[in-house]
């Protein structure tokens, strides 16, 4: 089998504090990925824990995606033109 591209699902445009878990739909990949936290499941893919992500499911986390980060940059563009 070929090895498998999986897309940038993160969210570089959004600012995290310290202590929290930056946005990757990568989870939503893999079967059983979304019941644990985050650092635990990122830990688990990368260990392969969770065998390969769910081919089926890429096209639809693709545009999940897309939509969130186009919303993401007209919020701030808006918040932008409403700054003094």
């Amino acid at each position: 089998m070929h090895d498998l591209h999986i897309p940038d699902l993160t969210f570089p445009m959004v600012s995290y504090g310290r202590q929290e878990s930056h946005w990757d739909l990568r989870t939503l990949l893999y079967m059983g990925a979304s019941k644990v936290p985050p650092k635990a499941a990122f830990n688990k893919i990368t260990a392969g824990e969770l065998g390969r992500p769910i081919i089926e499911r890429i096209e639809l986390v693709r545009r999940l995606h897309e939509a969130m980060t186009a919303r993401l940059v007209v919020d701030a563009r808006v918040k932008l033109r409403a700054a003094p």
